[in-house]
C-alpha cells in the first residue's frame, strides 16, 4: 500500500485550489439543491407569542449583582420545576387540558438580550391564545421561582405576551446551507481522494522503492 506523505497532503490543496471554479459550481449546484427541496415542502405554521422579564436593581443590589442572578438562573425559566408550576397557573386559562411540565418544555425556548438585562420566553402552539397563556405562565413561574430560590426580588415580569404571530416552524435556510455544505464537502472529498489515490506519478519520491537510487524516469505519452 503506498503511503501517504505531507507531500500529498500538499499536492491535495495544489488541486483543491486548481479546481476551485469546479468546487464553487457544484456548491452553487447544492444550495440550489436545497432551494428546491424547500419548495416542494408544505410549510407548517404555529402561533408564537413572547413575553420577557427584566432585571431590576437598587442602590443595595447593584446592576452587576442582579444582572449576575439573571445569567446564572436563565436556564431555570425550562426547567421541569418552573413548567410544572406553570402547568398548574394555566388551569383556569388554558383551552382544552392544561399541558404537563414535560409539553410546555417542548413548547418554551428563552433567549437574553446583549446586556442580559432582559430575558424573553418564547410559546409556541397550534392555538395562538394558548401560546399566549404558555408564554405569560411560564414568565410568572420563573419570577416566583427565582425569588423563592434565591430570596432575590429583582427579576420582575417586564411584558406580558398579548398577542401570537404566526411563524414558520420550517428553517428554510438552514436547509439551504446544509444542502450547499454538503455538496461542498463532496466534492471536495472526492477530489481529494482521487489526487491521494491516484497512480499517476507526481514526484521522484513516489518512484523510489527500498531506497535504491533512481538514474532517470522516462515519462509515457499516449
Amino acid at each position: 500500500m503506498t503511503e501517504i506523505t505531507l507531500e500529498d497532503f500538499i499536492l491535495v490543496f495544489v488541486a483543491l485550489f486548481r479546481n476551485k471554479l469546479l468546487i464553487l459550481f457544484v456548491t452553487a449546484a447544492g444550495f440550489f439543491a436545497g432551494e428546491f427541496y424547500t419548495t416542494l415542502q408544505s410549510t407548517v405554521y404555529v402561533w408564537e407569542a413572547v413575553s420577557s422579564v427584566v432585571v431590576t436593581y437598587s442602590i443595595n443590589s447593584g446592576q452587576t449583582n442582579s444582572v449576575s442572578l439573571m445569567i446564572n438562573y436563565a436556564d431555570v425559566a425550562v426547567s421541569n420545576r418552573v413548567c410544572e408550576y406553570a402547568s398548574v397557573l394555566l388551569a383556569n386559562d388554558y383551552i382544552g387540558t392544561p399541558p404537563t411540565a414535560q409539553q410546555i418544555q417542548g413548547m418554551v425556548s428563552t433567549g437574553m438580550t446583549s446586556n442580559s438585562v432582559v430575558m424573553k420566553i418564547r410559546a409556541r402552539n397550534s392555538n395562538g391564545y394558548n401560546a399566549i397563556y404558555v408564554a405569560n405562565a411560564v414568565a410568572e413561574s420563573f419570577v416566583s421561582q427565582v425569588s423563592t430560590i434565591s430570596g432575590n426580588q429583582s427579576i420582575q415580569v417586564l411584558d406580558v405576551a398579548s398577542t401570537a404571530a404566526s411563524v414558520s416552524t420550517t428553517d428554510n435556510s438552514r436547509i439551504r446551507i446544509y444542502s450547499a455544505a454538503a455538496a461542498f464537502i463532496a466534492i471536495c472529498g472526492m477530489i481529494a481522494l482521487w489526487e491521494l489515490f491516484s497512480n499517476k506519478v507526481r514526484s521522484i519520491n513516489q518512484c523510489v522503492e527500498d531506497e535504491r537510487e533512481i538514474l532517470t524516469i522516462i515519462p509515457y505519452v499516449k
